[in-house]
């Protein structure tokens, strides 16, 4: 509709309506308050998304923050168990030993040598999770009580210690540190047939403890990020469980008192005393000797020379002339002849003897056709050729001196190949705490002087030299003796006691290895 009206000027002047007004009112003249609330919304859009990506952004940066700071509390952690094992490792000897200097004995001192293991019952207190011997379990309803039959590590006989380590070698940060805890546990063992073997721990002056076989926790606390105060940012936890080995844990030690690739007897005077149940129960088994025709084997010798001294076989009970075996109240102390001399004595007495020409052959006496011809890797399950692989397996010494053998020695000695001569003429090698497996590789080796040997003897030539045997004077080896090469001349008398018992501490002790499936990186209780 359109109006028509006079101004005052008398022109005509004419308005166009519509239903919504005015032209002025029309919409496309408010256009720019829309645009100003889009542009203001838009913007708080866009306000509240940087401010989520900045909280996200913070969020995620410290969560790689704290992620980084426990990778290094945990490689921390790692550092100091790699390096506590070495540690042990370099101690295996000592860690059970009672006598001096042993981690066992009775006396504590700050600075080398002494005890270092101290009981946990007692020692410890229920608020302070932080103590190594919450590293073992206790529970008050099983027969079982791990953590209060086990032993802590320390340095002065009362606190908890921390193994030694080189922390500023290992950790060069400053901001980083560990501390590597010890938890000794002496194995029950139990070897009834088709009952569970371990039966749990057994304190030292159990009198079914047996020190050979045990247990070490490693309890490693790793932290990162500290400041001067001693707080940090992070810490990580690790247990590693270590146990004793030898090198013929696998294998096991010899059955028999002698075992010859050579001729038997070389001369002189022979005695063995046989393992009384080396063919089954009351069967004894004196020596075991080489008749194999195989080559390598040494088809031209003879086993058993009728020619080739004076020797005889005869029961412990005979040789000992005791009832019993004599224990550390005995006069020359535990296993040792208790007079001044033992020996097998008249013919009906003895089981195998030879004496001027009248020969007569026991069932003690092995002469086996089918003898290995690698003895070493019969005795270590490794071939020969490999025998770097016990040369220089964990726990091994190897000495160029055998001036160095004597009574304080234990555990697995090589005497290296270089040797000559290796003679050994001390009053005694090893003890019957603490016997030694010796492995002499030398060109010869020689007994004399009224040696008394505790362990076992393994005379061999694999490194390429003679691996001559011989002896002169009365020498005594109680254990067992292995002759992997000839043997030479022997004068005197020479005897073998078979004791089971040093065997076996001497062929499985002297090292420590990691416990499949001992690795943890959380405990329940030391935390």
């Amino acid at each position: 509709m359109i109006n028509n009206s006079m101004n005052g000027g008398g022109e005509k002047t004419s308005t166009r309506k519509n239903g919504r007004g005015t032209l002025a009112s029309r919409p496309g003249h408010q256009k720019g308050a829309v645009t100003m609330f889009s542009a203001i919304l838009i913007l708080l859009l866009l306000t509240e998304m940087l401010i989520y990506a900045v909280q996200v952004g913070t969020f995620e940066q410290r969560k790689s923050g704290n992620e980084m700071r426990q990778k290094q509390a945990f490689h921390a952690a790692e550092t100091g168990i790699q390096q506590a094992q070495a540690y042990v490792l370099s101690h295996a000897l000592d860690m059970t030993y009672g006598g001096t200097d042993g981690w066992l004995s009775d006396d504590y001192v700050t600075d080398g040598g002494g005890g270092r293991w101290v009981e946990c019952a007692g020692a410890y207190s229920t608020t302070d999770r932080t103590h190594p011997c919450f590293g073992e379990p206790l529970d008050s309803g099983s027969p079982v009580n791990l953590r209060d039959s086990s032993y802590f590590f320390s340095l002065d006989g009362v606190n908890p210690a921390g193994i030694p380590l080189l922390v500023d070698e290992i950790l060069p940060d400053s901001t980083e540190t560990v501390t590597v805890q010890a938890v000794l546990c002496l194995l029950d063992i139990d070897r009834t047939p088709g009952v569970v073997p371990v039966k749990g721990c057994l304190l030292k002056d159990d009198p079914n403890v047996n020190d050979i076989y045990f247990v070490v926790t490693l309890l490693s606390r790793g932290q990162a990020e500290c400041d001067a105060e001693g707080d940090c940012a992070a810490e990580a936890l690790i247990a590693q469980k270590m146990g004793s080995f030898g090198p013929l844990s696998g294998a096991g030690g010899p059955g028999v008192p002698l075992t010859s690739r050579s001729s038997f007897p070389p001369g002189g005077t022979a005695e063995i005393v046989p393992n009384p149940n080396g063919a089954g129960t009351g069967v004894p088994v004196s020596a075991w000797l080489n008749d194999n025709p195989g080559l390598g084997c040494g088809a031209d010798i003879t086993s058993l020379d009728p020619d080739g001294g004076s020797w005889s076989t005869c029961e412990r009970h005979e040789w000992y002339q005791v009832g019993a075996m004599p224990d550390e109240n005995s006069p020359n102390g535990k296993y040792t002849c208790p007079t001044a001399t033992c020996s097998c004595g008249s013919d009906e007495r003895m089981i195998s003897y030879e004496d001027s020409g009248d020969t007569v052959t026991g069932y003690d006496i092995v002469i086996d056709e089918a003898f290995p011809c690698d003895l070493f890797d019969y005795t270590f399950n490794v071939p020969r050729a490999n025998y770097l692989e016990v040369k220089e397996g964990p726990g091994v010494q190897v000495i160029t001196d055998c001036s160095e053998l004597g009574p304080d020695s234990r555990g697995t000695i090589w005497v290296d190949g270089s040797v000559d001569r290796c003679t050994l003429n001390t009053a005694s090698i090893g003890s019957p705490g603490s016997p030694v497996f010796l492995i002499s590789a030398a060109n010869l080796t020689s007994l004399s002087g009224n040696l008394i040997f505790y362990g076992v003897m393994f005379i061999t030539d694999v490194e390429g030299t003679a691996g001559e045997f011989e002896a002169t004077g009365v020498n005594t080896v109680y254990g067992a003796v292995i002759v992997d090469g000839p043997m030479g001349n022997f004068n005197g008398t020479y005897q073998i006691v078979y004791n089971e018992d040093l065997i076996e501490r001497a062929t499985k002790s002297g090292a420590l290895g990691k416990i499949y499936g001992g690795w943890t990186d959380f405990h329940e209780d030391w935390r």
